[in-house]
Formats: C-alpha cells, sequence, structure tokens
C-alpha cells in the first residue's frame, strides 16, 4: 500500500519594508504648514526692543540707587576714567534681581611670579555668570601684591633732562588740573620710579578678599548692570557722599613712602613713618630725595597730629547728658585724650564698627594716630576728632580704610 504523503504547511509570507503598505496622508495644495519660520524683525521692531531694555536697565539703576547708601561706594580713577566700585553685597543682589546664576570654576588659583624687585603673588578666581535664559558668560577676578594699593611703598620722580624733583602744581597760568612737572623743563615728562613693599609686609589676607570682590564686580559689569557716578545721580543718590579714590593725582601724590590697600576697594595712606619701618633701606634712600605732594585728605588748621603707643583706655559717662566716652592715653604723650564721638569706622570697604570698639579691644601697646580738637569751653579738652590709625587698621582724614595693616 502506498504511503500517503503528509501535507505541507504553508509558509508565513515576508513583505519587504519598502513594499508594505502605509496609509497615505493627503495634504491639500496650497494649505499652509504646520510650522512657519518667523520673518527677520524690522528695524523698528529692533529699536522698540532696544529701548524696552533701556527703560529695563534705568529700573536697576533705581533699585541700586535706593538700596545703596553713597558712603558705601567707591569711585576709582580720575574725572576722564571713573569707575564705580560696588560692596560684595550690592553686587550679589544685583544678580539676583536680574535672574543671574554664578558658579565658581574650582578654588583661588595663586600664581607666584620673581622679578628684579622680588617675589609678588596674584590671586585669580574664575567663574561663569550665566543670564536667565541666555548663555553662560566666564568671567575673572584677580588682584596682585603689586596692585598699586597693596604692595607699593612709594614713588619717586624726577625730570629726564636735569634728574631734579618736580613739583605738583598747575603746569601752566589757566590749566584746569594740577600735575607733576620740572620747572625747568615744563614739557618734559617726570620720570616715575615706585617702589614696591616686600612680600612679607603686604597684607595677603585682604588681597586675597579684594580679588573675590573684584569677581563680583566684574560679573556685574558683564551683564551691563554696572552703573556709572551720572546714573547714580539721576537715579536720585548724592554723589557728593560718594568716596572717591583718583590714580594718579589724588592718590599718592607725596613721592615718600607709604602704605596702600583696597578693599574691596581700599585707598590710600601717606605717612612717611610707617613706611620706613617696614621699606628696604635702599627704597627708604631713593625716597628721600623725592618732592613732597598733596595729602590725600586735607587736615584742618585747627587740628593736630598726636601719635605714640597706647598706654590706657577708660570709660566715663558726662554728668550732663549720660553720654559714655573714653579716656585715651598714650606712652609718649602727657596728657589724656577723650573721644566723645562713637561713629562708624570701615573696618574695610564692606564692614564697619564703632570707634569705641576699635580703641577698646586694641591691645596695649598698639601703634594709634589721631587728630585732636580741643573741645572749648571752660575744661578745653583735647578730643580724638579723627582716628588715622588704631593698631594694625588705617583710615585716611576722611575715613576712607586703608586695608594694608
Amino acid at each position: 500500500m502506498r504511503k500517503k504523503r503528509a501535507r505541507a504547511m504553508p509558509q508565513p509570507q515576508i513583505v519587504p519594508t519598502a513594499f508594505r503598505e502605509i496609509p497615505m496622508q493627503i495634504v491639500p495644495v496650497g494649505a499652509p504648514l504646520p510650522a512657519m519660520i518667523p520673518p527677520p524683525p524690522s528695524a523698528e521692531e529692533i529699536l522698540k526692543r532696544a529701548e524696552q531694555q533701556i527703560q529695563v536697565r534705568k529700573g536697576y539703576i533705581r533699585l541700586i540707587a535706593q538700596n545703596l547708601s553713597p558712603h558705601e561706594v567707591l569711585v576709582f580713577g580720575n574725572k576722564d576714567s571713573e569707575e564705580v566700585y560696588l560692596p560684595v553685597r550690592t553686587c550679589q543682589n544685583i544678580l539676583s534681581w536680574a535672574g543671574v546664576r554664578i558658579q565658581f570654576q574650582g578654588p583661588m588659583q595663586e600664581h607666584r611670579f620673581q622679578s628684579p624687585d622680588g617675589e609678588f603673588i596674584e590671586f585669580v578666581i574664575p567663574a561663569e555668570i550665566t543670564p536667565n535664559g541666555g548663555q553662560p558668560v566666564p568671567v575673572i577676578g584677580n588682584r596682585s601684591t603689586r596692585d598699586e594699593f597693596f604692595g607699593t611703598a612709594g614713588k619717586t620722580r624726577s625730570c629726564p633732562v636735569c634728574n631734579k624733583p618736580p613739583v605738583y602744581d598747575f603746569p601752566w597760568e589757566g590749566a584746569q588740573y594740577k600735575g607733576w612737572f620740572c620747572k625747568e623743563h615744563p614739557k618734559e615728562k617726570p620720570v616715575e620710579v615706585i617702589h614696591y613693599l616686600p612680600l612679607w609686609d603686604v597684607d595677603i589676607a585682604s588681597v586675597r578678599k579684594a580679588a573675590v570682590s573684584n569677581l563680583w564686580n566684574s560679573a556685574v559689569r558683564a551683564i551691563g548692570l554696572q552703573p556709572t557716578l551720572k546714573e547714580l545721580s539721576d537715579a536720585g543718590m548724592d554723589i557728593a557722599k560718594v568716596k572717591k579714590v583718583g590714580f594718579s593725582e589724588k592718590k599718592a601724590e607725596s613721592a615718600t613712602p607709604k602704605a596702600h590697600g583696597n578693599d574691596s576697594a581700599g585707598a590710600v595712606a601717606n605717612r612717611t613713618s610707617q613706611a620706613r619701618t617696614s621699606t628696604p633701606l635702599s627704597q627708604q634712600a631713593a625716597a628721600s630725595s623725592a618732592s613732597p605732594g598733596p595729602p590725600p585728605a586735607e587736615i584742618p588748621s585747627q587740628d593736630r597730629q598726636v601719635k605714640g603707643l597706647l598706654k590706657d583706655v577708660s570709660q566715663g559717662t558726662t554728668k550732663d547728658k549720660h553720654q559714655p566716652y573714653l579716656r585715651v592715653m598714650l606712652e609718649n604723650q602727657h596728657e589724656t585724650f577723650y573721644c566723645f564721638d562713637n561713629k562708624q569706622m570701615h573696618v574695610d570697604a564692606d564692614r564697619k564698627a564703632p570707634l569705641f570698639q576699635f580703641l577698646t579691644q586694641a591691645p596695649k601697646g598698639s601703634d594709634c594716630e589721631f587728630l585732636v580738637r580741643n573741645s572749648g569751653g571752660t575744661r578745653n579738652l583735647p578730643n580724638i576728632y579723627i582716628a588715622l590709625k588704631i593698631g594694625k587698621y588705617e583710615w585716611l582724614a576722611d575715613g576712607t580704610p586703608v586695608l594694608r595693616r
């Protein structure tokens, strides 16, 4: 008997993808596409957006002027190149108002260099700011121990022709600004030699802090919200109370050695005796022949300047108004000085403390320097009118802190 063959099972038919039936989408002719590329803005639209940004910036400037005291603002430079320097707290507020994020790019960098004048350090702190809806922008803050406000002991100037010291005066009749010039050769620009402090005599902590302050100001400047002095004045700030520090005429125009500081801002000290204690003898000899210049702050004629080591500080209270005061004694002075004004003094560009606190907390033997004015009346007490130095803290006669301690 013949066997029957098994019936073959049907094999599945594989249809290539290219031949599969795909539902057809019919788009009517002339129908608009789902997304259209917008046309470029017209010139009128560009100007309108720019005007809106200008109004937004003016609003920020008004906020800055309303939330900032004029005493907290430092202006560096001269009339031709004034630059506003803001406290760190104000910079942080501005970035917060503008919705700007900041991210530090690692720790502060310390770069050491060697020069014929000795070793110096530059501190650099990098960061990245990201505006709201914008792209990241790199910024840096830096300060050097050779900075003019930290590391210079003084300057000497001489005429390149006759080698005589120049004078600081109006160079010609009717001149608007004073300057350095040689009387015998007024058209020749005096040669200026900067004398640097040794690295061990530079306040490194203040230099590092100034680098951070510089970073925050750079961030505000990068987003275009750093105000000018005129803009702050237009926004209602009394710029007459703003502290100004000149880079040329006002800042150093005594060529004898002196101490410098900044703060995050800072200012200049113009006291020869302090710098000579910390300046190499070669620099002292070079600076001793320099011509004198205008002091950074005028001292009224009725004031007298007293210096000495702190001997004792005691507190008292006036009988009539029960007002607290301090009695201050210096080792080399044969009289007792009185301090009635417990005014706020700058610790640096951002912080303040009462004058009484500086005096009571200063260790005995601290180097002190005051401007004293007699109070008048029947007792005519020698009153400490202005403090120029208490230990490691220094100020100019107008209260500007000198951060080289």
